[in-house]
């Protein structure tokens, strides 16, 4: 029961900063579905790839303050859960790909190309869950 406890640390820890880039595709939204009616295919395009790339940028930066600073935290505030620091260390870094989901979704959704949303969830949950299957064996 008590590894529940540290997982939860380390779900916490990842969950918190992928609220983020959430805001942010919030907010791109609409400017998104307004610019794909007025403007050029390819604007688009480089509009939502200069938005991608500042989202990862900020996701550095999140997990790197999240990775130095958490464990710290813990050990302050929730010492009974210390031993859920190495598993915290290891998905904290999924954070920046669930980050880096929000906006192309925005683009799938204004190009009114929602079906390959499925494809691409299911290849994206087919490989997290193989992936962890994978690691645990």
């Amino acid at each position: 029961m008590d590894a529940l406890g540290y997982y939860s640390i380390a779900t916490m820890a990842t969950v918190s900063p992928g609220h983020f880039p959430l805001i942010i595709a919030s907010v791109f939204f609409p400017r998104t579905m307004t610019w794909f009616q007025v403007r050029e295919y390819d604007d688009l395009g480089r509009y939502l790839r200069q938005a991608q790339l500042c989202v990862l940028v900020l996701m550095g930066i999140v997990v790197g303050l999240c990775y130095f600073l958490t464990p710290l935290v813990v050990h302050q505030a929730l010492p009974t859960f210390a031993a859920g620091i190495p598993a915290l260390k290891v998905s904290i870094f999924s954070a920046i790909f669930v980050g880096l989901v929000h906006l192309p979704i925005q683009y799938q959704i204004a190009s009114n190309k929602q079906w390959a949303l499925v494809w691409v969830m299911a290849l994206a949950t087919a490989a997290y869950y193989g992936t962890g299957i994978a690691w645990f064996r």
